[in-house]
């Protein structure tokens, strides 16, 4: 059956008898079609009585589902508000950000949400929705709090650690997050590179040098370390990235090479200082030493470095 001829007999369904309505919608709620979720969602709370709604809404609360999730807790304050209060203080823990922002807005004003979130860091500590609401509400003297959740076994923990440290740690912890940079698992050190990038002078050239050319460098860190060259001070970018293009690595040459030309298309649409005479003649002499730059990227880019001379 088509897709459209499908949720047009769900739509009936849940127009239909009671009984066969209740029925179409609980099984709506596990479908794999999105728009067939969101048209069973719409029909629970006029189909079900608080005696079964409560049962309903309990499946609705583990769906991996953000919007039937999201939508659970709005129901329980609408329709059964003696368990609502309670129900919004676990969606501030929910993974999704959007269900946290919806219960800390609600809840905001009439308790210190850091603090709660605090609480539920020491009632479960691996609850990644908690560490992710922490780096939302707390300040820098949460981050001690932290720490221990840095080298977590679990991914999703310290993937949240590591974003929750990068928003409230400032410019303190910086050496701590360049080693979770190089950490084994992708989600962690893109959230580190998210981290580093966000401030200025977190990132610099000789570091992310250091990192590119670490032997036995994981695929996704150096695809990260040289995202992270966008970072850097126009023509020091230019320089490492002119380093990079010779990689032992063939995608990762193909990477430095977008980014190359990327560089080049920014340039053409920006105006920048003039570097110094000693810059200019270090980025052309990169330039002629390259061994994988093709000829005319070649050429686009010496004549960068070469419009800046006297």
């Amino acid at each position: 059956m088509k897709w459209h001829s499908r949720r047009t007999a769900v739509r009936l369904l849940l127009k239909g008898p009671e009984e066969m309505a209740r029925r179409a919608a609980e099984r709506g709620l596990d479908d794999t079609d999105p728009v067939v979720r969101r048209l069973a969602v719409e029909r629970v709370e006029h189909l079900f009585s608080d005696e079964t709604l409560q049962r309903v809404l309990a499946r609705m609360e583990r769906s991996h589902s953000m919007f039937i999730r999201r939508e659970a807790y709005s129901i329980y304050v609408r329709r059964l508000p003696t368990l609502g209060e309670a129900k919004i203080r676990e969606a501030l823990r929910d993974s999704h950000h959007a269900i946290r922002d919806q219960a800390q807005r609600r809840l905001s004003g009439s308790v210190e949400l850091s603090g709660l979130y605090r609480a539920a860091l020491r009632e479960t500590p691996t609850r990644p929705g908690a560490l992710a609401g922490l780096g939302e509400t707390g300040n820098a003297s949460d981050v001690p709090l932290l720490a221990p959740f840095l080298a977590h076994p679990r991914v999703a923990v310290r993937r949240e650690a590591v974003t929750a440290l990068g928003r409230l740690a400032g410019d303190s912890e910086v050496e701590a997050l360049r080693e979770l940079f190089l950490d084994p698992a992708p989600s962690v050190c893109r959230a580190a590179t998210q981290a580093l990038a966000s401030r200025a002078g977190r990132v610099t050239p000789d570091w992310l040098r250091r990192c590119l050319f670490l032997p036995g460098l994981a695929p996704h860190t150096l695809r990260q370390a040289i995202q992270l060259s966008d970072a850097l001070p126009r023509f020091e970018a230019l320089h490492l990235l002119l380093e990079a293009i010779d990689l032992p690595d063939d995608l990762a040459r193909a990477r430095v090479r977008v980014r190359l030309e990327r560089w080049l298309e920014v340039s053409l649409r920006s105006f920048s200082a003039s570097p110094p005479a000693a810059q200019v003649r270090v980025l052309r002499e990169a330039v002629r030493t390259a061994r994988h730059l093709d000829p005319e990227l070649a050429r686009q880019l010496d004549h960068q470095p070469r419009a800046y001379e006297p």
